[in-house]
């Protein structure tokens, strides 16, 4: 997975914490693989569920940039959505110009 939650348990967050951003929220696991599946590791340690408070990925619709047409499908899953936890496309772009005007897309996702 692209995220080491136990790093972010032992490293992070105290560090976070002890330099007076206690309140600072993480979002993890913010690349492009493995999509989901962090809710398989949170469901099962409740207390690194409790170090993430939002998940997000990289292009969750399945387009590269240079690939806007392409749709993979990565939905949220079922697990991802009742987590209540918000879910992020954490690196979004959106297009400009007349050429793609109408394809553009949103920068997150809620």
């Amino acid at each position: 997975m692209g995220t080491d939650l136990n790093w972010i348990r032992k490293h992070l967050r105290p560090t976070l914490d002890a330099r007076g951003f206690a309140k600072v929220r993480l979002q993890a696991p913010d690349d492009d693989s493995e999509y989901w599946q962090i809710f398989d590791a949170l469901e099962n340690h409740p207390e690194l569920d409790g170090l993430i408070g939002a998940v997000g990925y990289h292009y969750v619709d399945g387009r590269e940039p240079w690939q806007i047409d392409q749709r993979g499908g990565r939905d949220a899953t079922e697990k991802a959505k009742r987590s209540g936890k918000p879910l992020w496309a954490s690196e979004e772009w959106s297009q400009s110009g007349a050429q793609w005007a109408t394809r553009g897309r949103s920068i997150s996702r809620g």
